[in-house]
């Protein structure tokens, strides 16, 4: 089973510092498990709400990064107590929006086109 969602798309997202900031519970300069429990969370619920097995592929890669690290990004700010920048808010809310509307078999029409972060894998 492929991965939807890696490490470095949370630094491409929040940038090394604020991931730091957000996850380096000991000090060390690198993440800690609480970032990888985010985005294992994160894509556990994707996976959950998407029809049927979805592997990532050329065709849906960057959506379902986009809407792992849309729904990661919350539990680690949660983390540390922190109010939830606006801008995370709303993508937050896009994305669980759309993987309620597609498992729903709801029709949908999205807003943006998911922008690709990471490099090819």
């Amino acid at each position: 089973m492929g991965r939807y969602v890696y490490l470095e798309d949370l630094v491409c997202r929040l940038g090394r510092e604020t991931l730091l900031a957000l996850s380096d519970d000991d000090g060390d300069g690198a993440p800690d498990a609480a970032a990888q429990k985010a985005l294992d969370q994160a894509e556990a619920v994707v996976r959950a709400l998407l029809p049927g097995a979805v592997e990532p592929d050329d065709d849906n890669r960057d959506l379902l990064n986009w809407l792992c690290v849309s729904l990661a990004v919350p539990l680690l700010f949660a983390r540390r107590r922190e109010g939830l920048p606006d801008d995370h808010a709303l993508m937050r809310a896009s994305a669980l929006e759309f993987v309620q509307r597609l498992a729903s078999g709801r029709p949908f029409c999205p807003a943006q086109r998911a922008t690709p972060c990471h490099a090819a894998r």
